[in-house]
């Protein structure tokens, strides 16, 4: 999602930029709604795409949270509806995003999990071309049912493995691990490491 909002801005030639809800929250009262209201007018001007990402946590239903959180969604409903920009919201929860939200949308694009095809071109993209590599089979990697996201991580996650046994390359040992490790929810830690 966030690399399909760098393309449009791509497209478009404009320059993005994603907030997430440390952006926005703060522990002082009124203090999200000003956050809120400075950043769409500092994107005012036709020039910067506002994208937020995992949406859900600063636009869940007002019916859920009590009235500071209402406040803080009226102010953000409200900014949205007066931006004369493009905005975009990414999300992995549609289902908990406030009812009034979808009124102000102008289009909704659904991505569907990835194929595998689409999951080996995701790897040919996402493998860094300088990462030195020992006998990776990029069709043997994309078998591992993980969409994008993951499969970022799981390079990145290799690429650590490997630095931390002083080995040369990327070996299709190091990507198996990290496929199951994000496959399972799970964070590359020390001790994995060590293991």
């Amino acid at each position: 999602k966030t690399l399909m909002a760098q393309a449009i801005a791509d497209q478009l030639k404009m320059k993005l930029t994603i907030i997430g809800t440390a952006d926005i929250e703060t522990s002082e009262p009124g203090g999200a709604e000003r956050n809120i209201k400075t950043l769409f007018a500092t994107n005012r001007g036709g020039t910067n795409i506002i994208c937020f990402d995992e949406c859900d946590s600063l636009l869940s239903s007002r019916e859920e949270g009590g009235t500071i959180m209402a406040a803080q969604i009226n102010c953000l409903l409200t900014e949205i509806e007066k931006f004369e920009g493009v905005v975009i919201l990414a999300t992995n929860r549609a289902d908990t995003l406030d009812k009034a939200l979808e009124r102000r949308l102008a289009l909704i694009l659904e991505f569907p999990f990835p194929e595998f095809e689409q999951r080996i071109e995701i790897w040919k993209t996402l493998l860094p071309k300088k990462m030195p590599l020992d006998n990776v089979q990029i069709e043997y990697l994309a078998q591992h049912h993980i969409a994008g996201g993951h499969i970022k991580n799981a390079v990145l996650n290799a690429a650590r493995i490997a630095i931390s046994n002083k080995a040369d390359k990327v070996t299709q040992k190091d990507f198996i691990y990290a496929c199951n490790l994000v496959k399972e929810g799970r964070t590359l830690i020390l001790q994995d490491l060590d293991d």
